[in-house]
């Protein structure tokens, strides 16, 4: 007569802790992989950054913020150009510095969107923020506030290989893989 397995019962309790502490995870962070170069040298083109999800949280001054970005509705609010996605309508991410958060001073010179509006403080609710690599940067500059309901989440920290960010520096490290 065959002995039903013991370690059955321990691997499906094992199985089922694992698919949990996955679904906290993927509820509470998210990977995301740098498009343009809006934000060099902090983060480069091809980088893959670690952002936690922050629902109800405000951003503080200087922190990397991940924010959904509708381009039509930029391009409505700014009357500039947007870079866009092939599909019109779509909502993108777009990773920028946080230059100010609610209740901070308005910084008026180095916002020409918000110059000519009366309030002196980031209204409630409201974002400015700004690309590090402000050359190549499309951000409050032009289009002004952002909602802060469009927050995805805050940069954790970079997860890509240091030795491939090495190789496009140096061109004698050759890298141990292909992007």
């Amino acid at each position: 007569m065959r002995r039903p397995l013991r370690a059955a019962p321990a691997l499906a309790c094992a199985c089922a802790f694992l698919a949990g502490t996955v679904f906290l995870l993927r509820r509470r962070y998210l990977v995301i992989t740098v498009e343009g170069r809006s934000m060099e040298p902090s983060y480069r083109e091809g980088d893959r950054i670690l952002v936690r999800r922050t629902p109800g949280r405000h951003p503080r001054r200087g922190e990397v913020a991940v924010l959904a970005a509708n381009p039509d509705e930029l391009r409505q609010s700014s009357g500039v150009t947007v870079p866009r996605k092939p599909y019109p309508g779509e909502t993108t991410w777009i990773i920028k510095r946080v230059l100010a958060a609610p209740g901070d001073p308005v910084p008026h010179a180095s916002v020409p969107a918000v110059r000519d509006m009366p309030e002196s403080r980031v209204p409630s609710g409201f974002l400015l923020v700004i690309g590090d690599n402000q050359a190549d940067s499309y951000d409050s500059r032009h289009y002004g506030y952002l909602p802060l309901s469009h927050l995805v989440g805050l940069a954790v920290r970079p997860i890509a290989p240091k030795r491939a960010r090495r190789a496009e520096q140096d061109p004698g490290i050759r890298p141990m893989f292909q992007r």
